[in-house]
């Protein structure tokens, strides 16, 4: 593997420290609110375990599955006994809990590098700013250093989409079954109790759109540059420097994006495909049959 690097940075130390304060804090919010999220689902079935048994079907009891854990799921053995039940229960919280660990460190971890990203586009265009205002034996500097500075925070891009492609797929992928899951708990459970799945289901949708508006942040930041360059006092420069100025704008026009492997961008309309297709799933009449692909 390649070494690292990381995109020169002209800006003041104390701008830098903000923009890691900021990742630093909204990545506490995100890690309290998982924990906090967390636990309450896993334990919200066991607290309401006796309304279940008041108001549960005959083929809960039928297939064996018991009340109290997080996803009553259809098995071929029948786990509504000890220690079957604390097993499957057990095994149902670790894998909540530890999926939306992963989830929630993997979109706060990617955030921060973009939050970085994002703050250098803004520095490379304070540079492409610079190049009308500098004296004209030192436009030409100042046209490489803003060449070099963008080149830099692109390969940092690429570096981050090189480094987390896959692990954006699995991302998308463990969103997307987390969504259907509590979309078909709110389906087969009371009113009562859809409440809290619902707030649940909120906060994925929160995830997914954080690494997707980031995303479109990216998208927007990196074309800004041809925008910036393009209002600049251009015609006032040398023709060299014009036709370098130019280059620039040609080269910002097109963006830089968070991408999952091949697979596709994360931008806002990432977010807004998903919406209508977990919509869908939700309205298809299948999911209010109990014994849909063995589920219950």
């Amino acid at each position: 593997m390649r070494k690292r690097s990381s995109p020169r940075r002209s800006s003041s130390s104390t701008t830098l420290k903000l923009v890691d304060e900021k990742a630093i804090f909204s990545s506490k919010i995100f890690f309290f609110y998982n924990i906090l999220g967390v636990s309450v689902y896993c334990l919200f079935p066991l607290f309401m375990k006796e309304s279940c048994l008041k108001n549960s079907p005959r083929y809960l009891e039928k297939y064996g599955v018991p009340c109290g854990v997080i996803l009553p799921l259809k098995m071929p053995w029948r786990y509504d006994s000890d220690p079957l039940f604390q097993i499957t229960a057990v095994m149902q919280m670790l894998t909540a809990g530890l999926s939306s660990i992963f989830i929630v460190n993997l979109t706060m971890l990617v955030c921060g590098l973009l939050e970085h990203a994002v703050h250098q586009l803004g520095e490379v265009r304070k540079c492409v700013l610079q190049i009308s205002e500098s004296s004209p034996d030192r436009m030409e500097e100042a046209v490489k250093f803003a060449v070099k500075y963008n080149c830099r925070v692109i390969d940092f891009v690429d570096q981050i989409n090189e480094a987390f492609g896959s692990q954006l797929v699995m991302h998308f992928t463990l969103i997307s079954l987390v969504i259907s899951v509590l979309g078909f708990e709110i389906l087969i459970v009371t009113h009562k109790e859809s409440v809290m799945y619902i707030l649940h289901l909120i906060g994925w949708f929160v995830i997914l759109y954080n690494v997707c508006h980031y995303g479109q942040i990216l998208i927007n930041e990196s074309t800004k540059i041809a925008e910036e360059a393009y209002c600049m006092p251009w015609y006032d420069c040398p023709v060299n420097i014009q036709k370098d100025i130019m280059l620039i704008i040609l080269r910002s026009q097109k963006p830089l994006t968070l991408k999952a492997l091949s697979l596709g961008t994360w931008s806002d309309p990432t977010f807004l495909g998903v919406m209508p297709l977990t919509l869908k799933a939700l309205s298809l009449g299948t999911w209010s049959d109990p014994t849909f692909l063995g589920v219950i």
